[in-house]
């Protein structure tokens, strides 16, 4: 009889060619600096001093994956039975919630903030407020926030993190950090007491059609997340684990292959003027606003109207600014895109709400 093949999970801790749950979810003090209250867009923060890309040396981790982070204070061992599986990482946060929803009386969360997550808390029955920053969070609350933030790319650093989960500790509160966005900036994230860790293959490793998202925890959250999971989403199967633990040995790799495909088009997008521009190099996303023109909507319509595709900051939560995407569109066609947002930003009000022109070609970004 053959042997059968390692599960993701297996795979992500013992195998010699990939890196394992601790290397994965370590952090390393490669340029992810630490919160910084900075700012502040409208109900929003400024996350800074994220340097991304610069001084850092790519966020290369130990190739058999030995790196062991039990000397950083309130680190968590973990090992397979600390890794959830599960269909992407909006699907991941879901599990993580719900599994935390009885242990608290109220969700916090920090604005800007992607839309999906600041929904949902209040879709399983938890009041969501907002809060200047994570070190604000109260006792017996569950903080849901995304780290890289989305759409401003801002980060909390090694120090941050285990400053944060004491912090979580102390008040007998929990941590849900949506770190989909993190292997842009080479910032790795590892298992902390009272934080969940939730990520997927869907943006730094993507590969149409296929993706594995998964959340770390300590044994006993984990197990409650597995146990609702296989209540309402058994999964994923053999094909997904086995996408996962494959995209995830290739991690440096790709982290270089992806930094030369976005490097071209952040040096386009630094050369704006007349924008307010928020960009962690690194992040396939920015936050662009028109100071003293139109609103998130406003800003969104005038673009399109020029056909360039944008996502209006009301989605944020923020009351202005567009958020653009750097992954999809080739240097080519960001350039061409850019071009037509310098135009906007020089054109009289008037002219803002002209239609567009026959035919205008779309513009994703």
């Amino acid at each position: 009889m053959s042997k059968k093949a390692p599960t993701f999970r297996e795979e992500m801790n013992c195998q010699p060619q990939s890196l394992s749950i601790q290397a994965i979810l370590r952090s390393v003090p490669t340029g992810s600096g630490e919160f910084t209250p900075d700012k502040p867009i409208k109900k929003g923060v400024r996350w800074s001093k994220t340097s991304g890309l610069e001084g850092h040396d790519g966020g290369t981790v130990d190739e058999a994956g030995t790196s062991n982070p039990s000397g950083m204070r309130g680190c968590q061992e973990t090992g397979p039975d600390g890794v959830v599986l599960s269909h992407g990482t909006q699907e991941a946060n879901f599990l993580a919630v719900a599994s935390l929803r009885d242990r608290v009386t109220r969700a916090q969360g920090i604005l800007p903030e992607y839309e999906p997550i600041r929904l949902l808390p209040g879709l399983l029955g938890l009041k969501l407020e907002f809060i200047p920053s994570p070190w604000d969070v109260g006792s017996e609350s569950l903080l849901v926030f995304s780290c890289p933030n989305n759409p401003l790319g801002d980060c909390i650093g090694v120090e941050g993190l285990q400053e944060l989960s004491s912090e979580l500790v102390r008040k007998r509160s929990y941590a849900v950090v949506d770190s989909i966005f993190a292997d842009f900036l080479g910032v790795e994230m590892f298992p902390l007491e009272n934080v969940i860790i939730t990520s997927s293959t869907s943006k730094f490793y993507t590969m149409k059609g296929v993706k594995v998202g998964w959340a770390v925890a300590s044994r006993d959250l984990a197990e409650d997340m597995r146990g609702i999971g296989d209540l309402v989403s058994p999964g994923p199967f053999d094909l997904e684990e086995r996408y996962g633990s494959l995209a995830i040995s290739m991690r440096n790799a790709l982290f270089h292959s992806n930094a030369a495909e976005l490097s071209p088009k952040e040096d386009i997008l630094g050369s704006l003027s007349g924008y307010s521009v928020v960009h962690k190099r690194g992040m396939p996303i920015a936050f662009l606003d028109l100071p003293h023109g139109p609103d998130s909507l406003g800003l969104a319509e005038l673009f399109l109207k020029s056909g360039i595709l944008t996502v209006p900051g009301k989605l944020f939560g923020a009351d202005r600014g567009v958020r653009i995407g750097l992954g999809v569109p080739s240097r080519e066609e960001f350039k061409e895109a850019m071009d037509i947002v310098q135009e906007l930003a020089h054109l009289p009000p008037s002219s803002q709400s002209e239609p567009p022109p026959a035919g205008a070609e779309l513009h994703q970004t």
